[in-house]
């Protein structure tokens, strides 16, 4: 029986080989406007990000031209602990018209300062270590997950990226909670999109690291109450004496 051969120009779909193209989580994209901030200016380009990072996620991690390298990302997340500095004074300015409104004639107002002056000071520092802890657990509880190696400045790169919602922070009240759920949501995308991860797997893991960092600033808030948070006021019908000693 003859051996009966396709023609060349004949193009059959059983025939062809497929080959399944392997995702490589570390391929360079095309830039973040971050990244870009040389040429936008560095206002515009840390604002876009953040716009970027609420808006369109996805893209944004996509875009990320340098994962091997956490220069950019660190100075990022130093962006957005300037971001919850602001916060805090924000913050600061409303307590303080509230009180001044309500007529609390025994306000140490100095001991007002200085605490709410710490926590703005501690606001950049925190927000750049809590990340980069958040961005070590979540790398760690990520190496069970996916398929092969992928270095940790991924997930820093990606981890200081889902810092975008901190924006929202600035608004009086509600505006921190709301930055804390952003980020959360962020951390999950991250995983499903640029690392590939299961849902299932990206919500786990991102809860974990995120509920880490969370548990920190509840501790340390809980004992910065404890030291005195609600002594920057006094009881106006105590003697000066007593009032002095209670700052």
């Amino acid at each position: 029986m003859a051996k009966i051969t396709a023609p060349s120009d004949v193009r059959i779909a059983s025939l062809k080989s497929k080959k399944a193209e392997a995702f490589d989580p570390m391929a360079a994209g095309g830039g973040t406007p971050w990244e870009d901030r040389g040429s936008i200016g560095t206002a515009k380009a840390f604002f876009l990000t953040c716009f970027m990072s609420m808006k369109n996620p996805r893209v944004l991690f996509g875009s990320i031209q340098r994962p091997d390298t956490t220069g950019d990302a660190m100075r990022f997340a130093v962006g957005c602990g300037l971001v919850w500095l602001a916060a805090v004074v924000i913050h600061a300015l409303v307590q303080l018209v509230l009180v001044v409104t309500q007529e609390r004639s025994g306000v140490a107002y100095s001991t007002f300062l200085i605490q709410y002056g710490a926590m703005a000071l501690g606001a950049v520092a925190g927000t750049v270590i809590l990340m980069r802890l958040a961005a070590q657990i979540l790398h760690k509880l990520l190496q069970a997950e996916r398929k092969g190696n992928v270095p940790s400045s991924l997930t820093v790169n990606l981890t200081a990226y889902c810092l975008g919602p901190s924006l929202l922070a600035l608004i009086p009240y509600v505006g921190p909670p709301l930055a804390a759920m952003g980020i959360l949501w962020l951390l999950i995308v991250s995983c499903t999109s640029r690392q590939q991860i299961p849902s299932g797997s990206a919500v786990t893991c991102s809860v974990i690291a995120f509920g880490a960092a969370v548990l920190i600033v509840v501790v340390v808030w809980l004992l910065w109450w404890w030291l005195g948070w609600q002594q920057w006021y006094e009881i106006k019908d105590l003697p000066r004496e007593i009032r002095v000693r209670s700052i």
